[in-house]
């Protein structure tokens, strides 16, 4: 844990995770914003800045040139519902 000059607390834990994907339920627990990428290689987020972050990783060489992409949903549903779109949508991502 660390306290930024920016008056936020930065929370730091390195663990594998089973799914590259970050979820974020409402307080109300209706609506979920989920992100997730194709090769995910670092998830993280702020809960302070209701940010989230999954940083894609891929090798390339120089002068190589490649496509990345990131999606992010919102919808009203759980957190099992946002693991199987997760699960079904990723494929289809570059």
């Amino acid at each position: 844990m660390e306290h930024g000059s920016d008056g936020i607390t930065y929370y730091y834990k390195a663990e594998p995770v089973n799914q590259s994907m970050l979820a974020t339920l409402s307080k109300d627990g209706k609506w979920i914003v989920v992100t997730f990428s194709h090769t995910t290689g670092n998830v993280w987020s702020n809960p302070e800045l209701t940010c989230q972050h999954v940083d894609e990783d891929r090798p390339l060489a120089p002068g190589q040139k490649t496509v990345l992409q990131v999606k992010l949903l919102v919808f009203r549903g759980t957190l099992n519902e946002a693991l199987k779109k997760v699960v079904a949508q990723r494929p289809a991502l570059q």
